[in-house]
């Protein structure tokens, strides 16, 4: 996983060094917001790239932090022992990190004022943590899983290299496999190693990875 997030930033950095045609714009961009939780994000994207071809792309990586990741007593149950051993003062938190590359279609382009369809692939890694101090106990809970996103990313320029902007999409994650503790379960329900007669849809239901959310981001872009 470290080693794709650093091929993205390879692959972002050798971009903004491309020698594009005059007409296209080369864009770093960072996006604050709501996504499944408190969401950071930070990019640079081509857009506009010749004149007969309106298409631009966004390459963005980010982090994720949730101060409720789902339910820990359940959590407790599927992946550790049936919550005997008490539990008060639990401390829990989600944090998932994300890279992808979104597709920018131009519905409105005027002046000061771009309105894109936007949309394309991302991947994301997950982490749930449950610490039940009066129990003595502490573990993860763990998802990796390739999603899509579709939506509209507007853009107002307020000067001649600032911009700020609005992300909103629809964010989907094909996840199959939650684990953790020694315990894993499988969406397909094949191969699982279950911890007595849990199974996927339970752990799912007991811990919230990213499934489908919307995605709400301001940003403040600079155009090179």
């Amino acid at each position: 996983m470290r080693a794709n997030f650093l091929l993205l930033l390879c692959l972002m950095v050798s971009l903004s060094a491309l020698p594009l045609s005059a007409a296209a714009e080369k864009v770093f961009y960072a996006e604050a917001g709501t996504m499944n939780g408190l969401g950071l994000t930070a990019g640079f994207g081509l857009h506009k790239i010749t004149p007969k071809v309106p298409l631009g792309f966004d390459f963005f990586l980010g982090y994720v932090f949730q101060s409720d990741p789902g339910n820990a007593i359940e959590a407790r149950k599927i992946f550790i022992n049936d919550a005997t051993g008490g539990n008060n003062n639990i401390v829990e938190s989600g944090a998932a990190f994300f890279f992808g590359v979104d597709m920018l279609y131009p519905i409105v382009r005027q002046s000061v004022f771009e309105l894109n369809l936007a949309g394309g692939p991302r991947y994301s890694t997950y982490a749930a943590f449950f610490d039940y101090q009066g129990g003595n106990e502490a573990f993860k809970v763990y998802s990796n899983a390739w999603g899509v996103g579709i939506g509209l990313k507007a853009f107002i320029n307020i000067s001649e290299h600032f911009r700020i902007g609005l992300d909103t999409q629809l964010e989907y994650f094909f996840n199959t496999q939650l684990k953790g503790h020694g315990f894993f379960y499988n969406k397909s329900g094949t191969d699982d190693n279950p911890r007595n007669a849990y199974r996927y849809a339970d752990a799912d239901a007991a811990v919230d990875q990213p499934l489908l959310y919307p995605r709400i981001q301001l940003i403040l872009a600079y155009r090179l």
